[in-house]
């Protein structure tokens, strides 16, 4: 585990995707999980392993929905004691407004917190805490993810942002400084409705696409 001054860092492995191949993903579970995470978002090694499954909603699981709201109210009632609202599909403020808004709505004297997964994770945690305090939920934990490492964990700290734990992928299961692949699933069309993502630095063009490949005297030009 990660500790500041204040308080303990909750540490989650969530590099499956990243890893090298699913034995890698999961070597990297259960060594991290000896190392002092806190758990895994890999299913299979938690079952294997008995490491602590840790997880929130994703992206496309609110873009499907086509409202947050929608989408946070069904994911509460399915998760009524383990609810993390993702906040920042659209706009991460609007969405922490909006995961209180339903918390109270369904009568949520508190829920396990929200997760902020781009921009100034900094400037916005603090901001959300005050969203989370001022309404009640002062237990509600904020988690990070989103190109996370130890040294942005150690600005975070030296800052003092309310973070309370951190979703740490790619720079935990492969070495930063060799090729690794930085792809990520992103829901564009749904039940044929175009969807469209708004993170800081993440948005989605909406709409299925198709790519074409040109070729120029028998040679590789362009996509």
């Amino acid at each position: 585990m990660l500790y500041s001054r204040k308080r303990k860092k909750i540490l989650v492995d969530f590099g499956l995707r990243r890893a090298h191949g699913t034995d890698a993903g999961m070597k990297a579970a259960r060594a991290s999980y000896i190392g002092g995470f806190a758990g895994t978002s890999n299913v299979l090694a938690g079952k294997e392993y008995e490491i602590p499954v840790f997880g929130t909603m994703a992206h496309s699981f609110i873009l499907s929905y086509g409202e947050e709201e929608k989408a946070f109210e069904a994911f509460a009632k399915m998760y009524p004691d383990k609810t993390i609202f993702l906040v920042d599909t659209f706009n991460t403020i609007e969405g922490a407004k909006k995961a209180v808004e339903v918390a109270k709505k369904l009568g949520m004297k508190t829920f396990k917190g929200v997760r902020l997964d781009s921009g100034d994770l900094i400037k916005l945690s603090k901001e959300v805490r005050k969203i989370l305090d001022e309404a009640g939920y002062k237990d509600a934990k904020i988690i990070a993810s989103g190109g996370i490492n130890e040294y942005i964990i150690k600005e975070h700290v030296e800052k003092n942002a309310p973070i309370d734990g951190y979703g740490v992928g790619t720079e935990l299961v492969v070495s930063a400084d060799l090729p690794y692949l930085d792809c990520a699933y992103k829901l564009v069309e749904y039940d044929g409705n175009p969807v469209m993502k708004f993170s800081p630095k993440k948005i989605t063009l909406p709409s299925k696409k198709q790519v074409y490949r040109f070729y120029e005297n028998g040679k590789f030009k362009k996509d």
